[in-house]
């Protein structure tokens, strides 16, 4: 099951599937901050594409234990939080 199909509320759980490909995004993301903003643009992208309910996409990062503060948010202003989202380290 794809990540997508939980955000927008086709499946009532995260599944390890899921959330190992939360935790992939999450190491690349913390690898540089010019990866973490291709990866802030990506999901923002996504976000603006589906409809993504956001009280799911903001519980990914505890329920998946990830250590960055990846956010998916078609608002976002990546330029800014690109820099920021390590603030769970």
């Amino acid at each position: 099951m794809k990540l997508s199909s939980y955000l927008v509320g086709n499946s009532a759980q995260l599944t390890a599937q899921c959330c190992g490909g939360a935790q992939a995004l999450d190491k690349l993301a913390s690898a540089s901050q010019a990866d973490r903003q291709a990866i802030c643009k990506c999901l923002k992208n996504a976000a603006q594409r589906l409809p993504i309910l956001q009280d799911r996409a903001q519980q990914i990062p505890p329920l998946c234990q990830l250590t960055t503060n990846l956010k998916i948010d078609p608002n976002i202003d990546c330029t800014k939080s690109a820099s920021i989202m390590l603030s769970r380290l």
